[in-house]
């Protein structure tokens, strides 16, 4: 395939040329992966060797997938859902090689790690976009004109850099980096001291299981006996041949009378597991994800089954509602007005009807509403950010929902609310 005036393979690439032809799409998910931050010093952070931030990547990447795309016109008082629109089938398969879930995930996770994410749009030879290709956010860089306003993006590869014209890419940006006005936001370089903090962490707590729990030995002669360098050195490596590696907890033979004392503080006496926590919660909020969703340590202290029900519903109204709006704003402004569509009065979206955490957001107050006849199932579907069609423009008349129990009746009207099956289905059901 000849992108960019590049002959690219989409075979596999080694894991040593990961920043060459990263527009290769048969290995994004596993080229995506780089978000290199300078600390202090100059010492490189990666923060996907975080833990912590790979367990938030982890579910970001799980749950970005559950809203359905969808392209929606303004219908006066409500917006209805286009179907088989030219936009919707792009981004449910964007390419041959990869499909819209996939895209969803490298987008997200290059959103996370850099606050910024990449498309490329391929056009066939009548200049029209058929494809697009996922680029990795190291791999492009947003360049200013004389102005300080966008001129182009610089795509780097292993053969040099390549400029692409601003009408060819789509950038997804979370906010405005204060420092660069045509880059997102990272919020993660914000917590590099908690990443490298946490890592520290870990680092330690390997290095002391290494060592048979001991974090740090001072060898020294008993009594008034003196040891020379060359000595030391063979105690030294027995004691270390013999209590780490496969040989940790073989008995230890002195054959000379020395003393043996700890150095620094026990793991009990640094208290590791709580020092984790503060870290790790930074992190996590710096992302936007509850500990208490991702089953971290940060959430232990107030976990039930009930707030952990509310934790994975906040994961999703404070992280994946407005991360879904990033990637979905960003496509619009970018593909609508090439595919067909009106930039002013449509809009792409989620159906998120069938999403089980956002599911009981019906209140009792909409259920007696819409159950009453007092509001059509497209308001409260709009109120829900649910997609709507003209058959949503109805009142709910269901007579024999009257035989019912409350609860019954109420399961019944919550059902039809969010679309799931006919009224006669559900009473059979309940």
């Amino acid at each position: 395939m000849n992108i960019l005036g590049l002959n690219i393979s989409r075979k596999h690439t080694d894991a040593t040329e990961r920043k060459g032809f990263t527009i290769d799409v048969s290995s994004a998910l596993t080229t995506f992966f780089s978000g290199k931050a300078v600390y202090a010093k100059g010492e490189a952070v990666c923060f996907e060797d975080n833990s912590a931030v790979v367990v938030a990547l982890r579910w970001a990447m799980d749950n970005v997938t559950a809203g359905e795309v969808v392209t929606q016109r303004y219908a006066g008082t409500r917006y209805e859902t286009v179907a088989g629109h030219a936009l919707t089938k792009l981004l449910r398969r964007p390419s041959k090689s990869m499909t819209g879930e996939q895209l969803d995930q490298a987008r997200a996770v290059s959103l996370i790690l850099d606050g910024n994410a990449y498309c490329y749009k391929v056009r066939n030879g009548n200049g029209r976009v058929s494809e697009l290709q996922y680029l990795p956010h190291y791999s492009v860089t947003p360049k200013a004109d004389a102005s300080g306003e966008l001129s182009h993006y610089d795509y780097t590869t292993n053969r040099g850099v390549v400029k692409i014209d601003p009408a060819d890419i789509i950038h997804t940006k979370r906010g405005i980096d204060p420092n660069n006005k045509l880059r997102g936001f990272s919020s993660l370089r914000g917590v590099i001291q908690e990443v490298v903090s946490d890592n520290e962490a870990t680092t330690y707590t390997l290095s002391i299981l290494r060592n048979l729990g001991i974090t740090g030995l001072v060898i020294s002669p008993k009594g008034d006996g003196t040891i020379t360098e060359e000595e030391a050195e063979l105690v030294k490596a027995k004691i270390k041949a013999s209590t780490t590696g496969r040989h940790r907890g073989e008995p230890l033979v002195a054959g000379q009378g020395i003393d043996i004392s700890t150095t620094g503080y026990s793991p009990e006496q640094l208290n590791l597991d709580r020092i984790r926590v503060i870290p790790e919660a930074r992190i996590l909020g710096a992302i936007g994800i509850p500990g208490m969703a991702l089953n971290m340590t940060s959430g232990d202290d107030v976990r039930t089954f009930s707030n952990y029900g509310e934790a994975r519903k906040s994961a999703y109204e404070d992280f994946l509602i407005p991360l879904w709006r990033a990637l979905d704003s960003s496509a619009a402004d970018a593909l609508l007005t090439e595919l067909g569509g009106d930039v002013d009065t449509m809009r792409v979206s989620r159906d998120l009807s069938e999403v089980p955490a956002l599911a009981y957001g019906v209140s009792d107050r909409m259920i007696a509403e819409y159950g009453g006849g007092i509001r059509k199932r497209s308001e409260a579907r709009q109120e829900l950010g649910l997609p709507t069609t003209p058959e949503d423009d109805v009142y709910y008349l269901d007579a024999q929902a009257a035989n019912l129990s409350d609860g019954q009746a109420k399961s019944i009207v919550k059902a039809d609310i969010l679309g799931k099956r006919t009224n006669r289905e559900l009473r059979e059901a309940a």
